[in-house]
């Protein structure tokens, strides 16, 4: 029941991931401190979108918040696609260079076996 409303589950990763955070904290594991960490972080920023809707003067704010996320969200989108796909092509050219070249290769064995025999 009390998992059903999305806030609350939000409330309760906000605790397991705080909880995650001082004990990747305490234990020294630079992992699960930095993953648990940002989870809380950012779960938290979340949050408080809550708290700023009630108020009057910054709710309309709120709404102009959301549109811009959703414009960086199709800008990054973008973004990464042109940032990983020069990347990706340079590999698939140096691949098929590589393939070329095995291809030459066994031509030229391919010659030399014909040369050797009578």
């Amino acid at each position: 029941m009390y998992l059903r409303s999305g806030w609350n589950r939000l409330d309760l990763l906000i605790i397991v991931s705080f909880i995650l955070t001082i004990a990747g904290r305490l234990g020294q594991n630079r992992d699960l401190y930095g993953v648990a960490s940002a989870l809380f972080m950012l779960s938290f920023f979340t949050r408080s979108f809550f708290f700023v809707s009630l108020n009057a003067s910054l709710g309309p704010l709120m709404i102009a918040v959301r549109r811009m996320f959703r414009d960086v969200f199709q800008f990054m989108v973008l973004a990464a696609v042109i940032v990983l796909g020069e990347p990706l092509r340079i590999s698939f050219d140096i691949l098929l260079r590589e393939r070329e070249r095995e291809r030459e290769r066994e031509r030229e064995r391919e010659k030399r076996k014909k040369r050797r025999e009578p």
